[in-house]
């Protein structure tokens, strides 16, 4: 059974960028694999609140398979070295996938992600997803005390 577990927006995105250089790979979402047997996520959907998604295919690959408790992070950006797969890579357990966009996906302050066993369930029914992640950016607590 596949899960959202966690997204992490670019909330520092032009902080983070050089001159006419996007970081895009500062922003991802986590999927993981709860299930006690391997599943094929090739195909799956994922789309955030405003209907922007995209779905888990590689090229070249008829499936992805995803091992029990293995997680699948996925970027926006490109591959940070060019020795890197240009779709994936395994390291530390996890499944590294590469949306190669050229623009963020999530938004910093707040969005939520639905996901789908395909693009077809999300077509014909918003309401079919599997799993969904709703986050919102916490502000930094400010505790005046009037002492010095």
């Amino acid at each position: 059974m596949l899960r959202i577990n966690d997204i992490h927006p670019d909330s520092l995105g032009e902080l983070r960028k050089r001159p006419g250089e996007k970081k895009l790979n500062s922003e991802w979402v986590e999927l993981i694999n709860v299930g006690t047997r391997s599943l094929d996520i090739n195909k799956y959907f994922l789309v955030n609140s405003t209907g922007e998604g995209f779905s888990l295919i590689l090229p070249n690959r008829d499936s992805i398979v995803v091992a029990p408790f293995q997680s699948v992070l996925i970027f926006s950006g490109k591959p940070d070295s060019p020795d890197d797969g240009p779709a994936c890579f395994l390291t530390n357990s996890a499944l590294r996938l590469f949306l190669s966009r050229d623009r963020y996906l999530w938004n910093p302050e707040k969005d939520a992600a639905y996901l789908y066993v395909n693009k077809r369930a999300y077509l014909q029914d918003p309401q079919s997803y599997i799993d969904t992640y709703v986050y919102k950016r916490r502000a930094a607590k400010v505790v005046i005390t009037g002492e010095d």
